[in-house]
């Protein structure tokens, strides 16, 4: 059987929805409204016509570059494998759900400006990891100042209490 792919171009309605999976796998969906625009000539304005909703699921690498990339609102242009399912709905109706596997994902630039920059999960983690190394240097430094200033408040007061004279 053969894939159908498809590219939407279309804004992020939901805020982007980020987990690993307990295979350490990561998993992001989120839900794009791509509304027609058809200009009518009888009103010499541009009008919006129906609205397709779907779900946009990310794996692995582009669902944690997505979730460090993308928020609600955003313009998007996205491309991946089209999954149309049919489940049942209240009071016996046929429900359908459009869904699209993403394999690539990217602000739409006719609506603004982006900046890339390259990464890789590992790179993403490394970074982390580092920044968590830093944080943890700092609450030590910190913490060994503070001791360090109990000590030298210690010092000085029993040097004060020598120094007096005894009554």
């Amino acid at each position: 059987m053969n894939d159908t792919y498809v590219t939407v171009v279309g804004n992020v309605v939901t805020d982007p929805a980020h987990v690993k999976l307990d295979s350490g796998v990561h998993v992001l969906s989120m839900r794009l409204a791509s509304t027609t625009r058809r200009y009518d000539r009888a009103l010499g304005e541009w009008r919006d016509a129906s609205t397709l909703y779907l779900t946009v699921s990310c794996w692995r690498a582009l669902a944690e570059n997505v979730a460090a990339s993308v928020s609600k609102g955003d313009p998007l242009v996205v491309t991946g494998r089209l999954r149309v399912r049919n489940y049942p709905g209240g009071n016996g109706e046929r429900r359908v759900s459009v869904e699209v596997e993403a394999s690539a994902v990217g602000h739409d630039l006719s609506r603004g400006v982006t900046r890339f920059q390259k990464g890789s999960s590992r790179s993403l983690m490394a970074e982390r990891q580092a920044a968590q190394e830093l944080a943890d240097a700092w609450a030590l430094t910190e913490r060994v100042d503070a001791e360090n200033e109990d000590g030298r408040r210690e010092e000085v007061a029993a040097e004060s209490a020598e120094e007096r004279p005894a009554a």
